[in-house]
C-alpha cells in the first residue's frame, strides 16, 4: 500500500447453505491469517434483520460464526454506521422480489477513520449483485496530483464524437498530404499537435454536454430507489 504500510485484504464468497456458511467463517477464524485489514465479498448471510426485505433474521449459527470472526479481528461493517437509518440492498431475488445486503465490506476498527464515502453502486457489468465501495485513504502517502487528462471511454461510442473524430482526422490527413514545404511553424508534427488539441477540446466539450445528462438520470433513478426502499413494507411470512 505504501513503503512503510501494508494493507491485508481478504476477499470472500461464502456458501449459501447455513451450516456450510457457519463452517466457512469458523475455518477462517481458526486459520493462522494474522492481521486482517479488510474483509469483503458476498457473505451470503446478514447480521441484522433490517438488511433483508421483507425483514427477517438469518439462522443463528452462521451469524454467530461471522460475528466471532469479526470480534477476533476487530472488524466492523462500515456501511451500516455510515448509513444508520437507511435501507440498502445489494442483491435482488427476482423470483420473489426479496432483497438483501449480502455484499459487505468489513474494516479493522483502527482503520475506520481512514475510510469514507461508503456507498452501494451499480458495478457496470452484467450481474445480479450491486457493489459496495469505500474510499480508503493513506494519509501518510505523498500528495499526488490529478494526472494527465484522458478521454472518457464512453465517448468512443458516442455518435456525435465519432463524427467529430472522423472530420478532424480527415482534415489532418488532408493537411499533411497537402504540405509542399516544411517550415518550423507548419510541418507534420505541428499539424498533428494541432489535431490533438482540437480533438481534446472537442472531447471535453462533448463530455460536458453528455455526462451531466447521464448523471442527472442516474441520480434521479437512485433517488427514486432510495425513496421506495425507505417506505414501510409489510414483513410478510417469515
Amino acid at each position: 500500500w505504501a513503503a512503510d504500510r501494508t494493507l491485508k485484504i481478504l476477499n470472500v464468497y461464502a456458501p449459501n447453505e447455513a451450516a456450510a456458511n457457519a463452517n466457512f467463517w469458523k475455518t477462517i477464524e481458526n486459520a493462522n491469517l494474522g492481521r486482517i485489514d479488510i474483509l469483503l465479498g458476498d457473505c451470503n448471510v446478514v447480521e441484522d434483520r433490517a438488511d433483508r426485505l421483507p425483514p427477517r433474521e438469518d439462522p443463528e449459527a452462521p451469524r454467530e460464526a461471522l460475528q466471532a470472526l469479526c470480534a477476533k479481528h476487530t472488524l466492523l461493517d462500515g456501511w451500516r454506521p455510515a448509513h444508520p437509518l437507511e435501507k440498502g440492498f445489494t442483491y435482488l431475488q427476482e423470483s420473489t422480489s426479496a432483497q438483501s445486503r449480502l455484499d459487505r465490506i468489513y474494516v479493522r476498527r483502527a482503520m475506520a477513520r481512514d475510510c469514507s464515502d461508503w456507498s452501494i453502486v451499480e458495478p457496470g457489468i452484467p450481474t445480479d449483485h450491486l457493489m459496495v465501495v469505500v474510499a480508503v485513504e493513506n494519509y501518510k502517502a505523498p500528495f499526488i496530483g490529478k494526472g494527465r487528462w484522458v478521454m472518457q471511454p464512453h465517448l468512443l461510442e458516442d455518435e456525435d464524437m465519432k463524427k467529430t473524430m472522423i472530420t478532424l482526422g480527415a482534415e489532418l490527413v488532408r493537411d499533411i498530404n497537402g504540405l509542399t514545404t516544411r517550415t518550423p511553424e507548419r510541418n507534420p508534427q505541428t499539424l498533428y499537435a494541432n489535431f490533438k488539441h482540437k480533438l481534446i477540446q472537442a472531447a471535453r466539450t462533448r463530455a460536458k454536454e453528455k455526462i451531466p445528462k447521464m448523471q442527472k438520470r442516474m441520480e434521479r433513478l437512485r433517488s427514486d430507489l432510495r425513496e421506495t426502499l425507505q417506505q414501510p413494507h409489510s414483513e410478510g411470512p417469515q
